[in-house]
């Protein structure tokens, strides 16, 4: 079975064999998360975007004085100091050898209507479980929390054109055997920040990275994994206080209302990332594109001793 047939067992949405297809497949099955709408745009232009808005506390915008120091930019300070807290924190804590994450997600699904050009969107709320095994293989649990249509006549054409209407309970079940899909090894990717920089822009996605929102976000999927280690995070984080345009909002809620320290980049912060700033832990990335929203708040990683097992409940 190669990619693009795997990617249809688990997406319905994909149709047709091509190159289209395979890219966003492999973008969707290397990321934490169900595709974001800043990868998706990267791979596939507008469909079915996944996009986020802040939703944060009322922080001071710390933007960049051109002339200025780049050594003293906020965000820069900020990054590193992150970098250094990250230098001696394993996310998966546990010499258990399968990593677990649990995350929580907003995101958009969308069916066209061929006749009138109309995109009809459902906004979907899913809970989703990964494991991750030593050999590469991965599992992925994801259900369903809630189910939202613009309206009760866009969930009845939505139905109409064939396809199946998400509902509250619904559970998707993704297996992934060690070797199926090609899987980039983190060992590959260097540490040097700029290096890992130019990596990610060129090498990492099935397309080359075009900004710097697009390559925040490809360094904050990184940053989420439990199985990135210590000395990657910290150059993750270096890497993106290399990043031209990155700007510190300050203190920043994430859309499950923890707070961090929060990060965007693009000319309308069309990513933001929120990290913990005691931790280095990144709590959440979110979204913009036009006006449609996304998010993913990052929960718990853990290590277990199997697929399928869970982390045992703090007493």
């Amino acid at each position: 079975m190669d990619e693009f047939e795997l990617i249809r067992r688990f997406y319905g949405e994909v149709s047709e064999v091509d190159a289209v297809a395979r890219a966003r497949a492999l973008a969707r099955l290397r990321s934490p998360r169900r595709m974001s709408g800043r990868a998706v745009a990267i791979v596939i232009g507008t469909a079915a975007a996944l996009v986020a808005v802040a939703v944060g506390l009322s922080a001071v915008s710390l933007r960049r004085d051109v002339g200025s120091d780049p050594t003293q930019d906020p965000a820069r300070i900020e990054l590193r100091a992150l970098a250094r807290l990250a230098e001696g924190r394993d996310l998966a804590v546990g010499g258990r050898p399968v990593v677990y994450e649990r995350t929580e997600s907003l995101e958009q699904e969308s069916v066209d209507v061929i006749d009138t050009g109309r995109e009809i969107l459902a906004e979907v709320r899913r809970a989703t479980e990964t494991w991750r095994s030593p050999n590469g293989s991965v599992l992925q649990i994801s259900e369903v929390v809630s189910v939202r249509f613009t309206s009760e006549q866009d969930r009845d054409a939505w139905r109409d054109l064939g396809h199946e209407v998400p509902a509250v309970g619904d559970v998707q079940r993704v297996e992934i055997p060690s070797g199926e899909i090609p899987f980039p090894d983190l060992s590959d990717l260097p540490l040097e920040p700029d290096a890992l920089v130019a990596r990610l822009r060129e090498g990492w996605w099935p397309q080359p990275l075009e900004d710097d929102a697009e390559t925040l976000l490809a360094i904050a999927d990184l940053l989420a994994r439990g199985d990135a280690g210590p000395e990657l995070r910290s150059a993750l984080f270096q890497a993106a206080a290399n990043l031209e345009s990155v700007e510190l909002l300050g203190a920043w809620r994430d859309p499950q209302g923890d707070q961090g320290i929060g990060f965007a980049a693009g000319p309308d912060r069309d990513v933001v990332i929120v990290v913990d700033h005691d931790t280095s832990t990144l709590l959440s990335i979110e979204e913009r594109l036009g006006a449609s929203n996304t998010w993913i708040a990052f929960q718990e990683v853990a290590t277990v001793n199997g697929p399928g097992d869970r982390p045992s409940p703090v007493a």
